[in-house]
C-alpha cells in the first residue's frame, strides 16, 4: 500500500481537513505526492509570476492557513511525471470521485467550472484541487 513520505505530510497538514481526508483516502490505492498545501506570500508571487498560479498574493485557496487549496500529483516507479496529463486526468477522476463519496466538495483545476468539460478551460492547473466553500 502506498505511503506519503514525510515532506507530503507536513504540506499535507498545512490544508483543511477535509482536504486532509480525501487524500489521507487517495493515498490508500494511488501513490501521490503533495507538492504544495499552504503558500507563502513569496512562493505565491513567485508562482503567479511564473505562470503557474492566475492568482497573486493574497488571493489564492494555498495563501489561507489552513490552505483550502492543494497541489498533488500521482507518483510511478521513477517518480513524478509532470509532462503526463493523461495521468493527471485519470488521477484528477480517482480525487473527484473519493471526494463525491465522503461528500466534500472540491474543484480541480482541469475543470474549473465543473460541467465535466476539460475542454472549455482557459487556465489548466492539473495537479490543483480545492474546496469549494458555500
Amino acid at each position: 500500500m502506498p505511503s506519503f513520505s514525510q515532506m507530503s505530510l507536513s504540506k499535507l497538514r498545512t490544508c483543511e481537513m477535509p482536504l486532509q481526508y480525501i487524500f489521507v483516502e487517495a493515498i490508500k490505492d494511488w501513490d501521490c505526492t503533495v507538492v504544495c498545501g499552504h503558500r507563502g506570500k513569496a512562493d505565491q508571487h513567485k508562482a503567479f509570476l511564473e505562470g503557474n498560479s492566475e492568482k497573486d498574493w493574497p488571493n489564492s485557496k494555498h495563501n489561507s492557513f489552513p490552505s483550502q487549496a492543494i497541489d498533488v500529483i500521482p507518483y510511478y516507479p521513477g517518480g513524478i511525471r509532470w509532462k503526463d496529463k493523461e495521468g493527471m486526468y485519470l488521477f484528477a477522476g480517482y480525487v473527484l470521485r473519493i471526494s463525491h463519496e465522503i461528500n466534500i466538495k472540491i474543484r480541480w483545476g482541469g475543470d474549473w467550472d465543473g460541467d465535466h468539460d476539460t475542454k472549455d478551460q482557459k487556465f489548466n492547473d492539473l495537479v490543483h484541487f480545492e474546496l469549494v466553500l458555500s
